[in-house]
């Protein structure tokens, strides 16, 4: 039952946040949740890819106190798994019962990332597709590590970037500052 409620919990949080971030779809399902951000074009804007790092701040940061709550020993501890890409809707038949699930490779690579995060001892880990779509590029120095990563139900090894949860505000802020330099036009 204290599972149950947790996971309930945990749900309640990133509902949330997805919501004050903007995410375009969320839900939970099982022991996951899981957010869709929206853009239209073959690139991902740098407030757009921050935006969803905020989210995962955030969600990390309300997730911290139910420890405390249900007394576990262990820190509540979980992964994610950013992917990038083109989405297909689905449910789209009916207008009043639409719900616009996004179906495509790049969710379940995302799903799989977040179970590769258990194996590789980080907690995020970004498609290599996910920074390589961002606009303006990043700068080599500032990528987080690239590693190869596999995991149950993974087809093939997947290349990504593994990040701590301490390290996405450098990550953030080396994207926020590539960004700044392209508007300005430095």
């Amino acid at each position: 039952d204290q599972l149950g409620q947790l996971m309930a919990d945990i749900a309640v949080i990133a509902g949330e946040v997805f919501t004050r971030r903007q995410g375009w779809k969320h839900r939970h399902d099982g022991s996951a949740v899981n957010a869709v951000w929206a853009h239209h074009d073959d690139w991902l804007s740098a407030r757009d890819l921050l935006n969803i790092f905020d989210a995962i701040a955030e969600i990390q940061l309300g997730v911290r106190p139910l420890q405390k709550r249900y007394h576990s020993l262990l820190p509540i501890a979980f992964g994610c798994g950013v992917s990038t890409g083109h989405a297909m809707l689905a449910n789209v038949a009916e207008a009043a019962e639409t719900d616009f699930d996004a179906l495509c490779s790049v969710v379940r690579q995302a799903h799989q990332l977040e179970i590769a995060t258990r194996a590789t001892g980080c907690d995020i880990l970004i498609s290599e597709s996910g920074l390589s779509l961002l606009s303006p590029q990043l700068e080599p120095g500032y990528l987080p590590a690239l590693c190869s990563v596999s995991a149950k139900d993974m087809p093939q090894m997947l290349h990504a970037y593994a990040l701590r949860f301490d390290q996405l505000g450098g990550l953030s802020a080396a994207i926020a500052g590539s960004s700044a330099k392209t508007v300005s036009g430095r």
